[in-house]
């Protein structure tokens, strides 16, 4: 947003030709102190943290810096590195969903399970 009155990132001219800036590659920096943080954040809670959720973190790295690596080889114009940070999010979410149904799909057993042994100790009693 900041880019689109002050041109700063880049600038979209009277042709419609997208242009990159000078400050480009500080948005390219903030990208990467975003994913150095990520890392961080693996190691510290690793011990906490599943297989899957470790996996879907790191390729939250893996894919934008890939198709960092794309959009400079094959399409220098073409912004990559949102998609593919987007994919990853989504890749993050359904992980951290499937985690959430799983916990909550244990949590109804053992209520079931408590449900039950009431049950039978009161057919007891009774």
């Amino acid at each position: 947003m900041l880019s689109l009155r002050s041109h700063i990132i880049y600038i979209i001219d009277e042709q419609n030709v997208y242009q990159r800036q000078p400050y480009y590659n500080v948005a390219l920096v903030l990208i990467a102190v975003l994913f150095v943080l990520v890392v961080l954040q693996i190691v510290v809670c690793a011990k906490r943290l599943l297989v899957k959720q470790i996996v879907s973190l790191l390729l939250y790295i893996l894919i934008p810096f890939t198709m960092v690596i794309l959009q400079v080889v094959f399409k220098p114009g073409i912004g990559l590195t949102n998609i593919g940070m987007a994919i990853s999010l989504i890749i993050i979410f359904i992980v951290n969903n499937v985690k959430i149904t799983i916990m909550e799909s244990e949590l109804n057993k053992k209520v079931l399970q408590q449900n039950m042994v009431l049950l039978n100790q009161n057919k007891v009693i009774a």
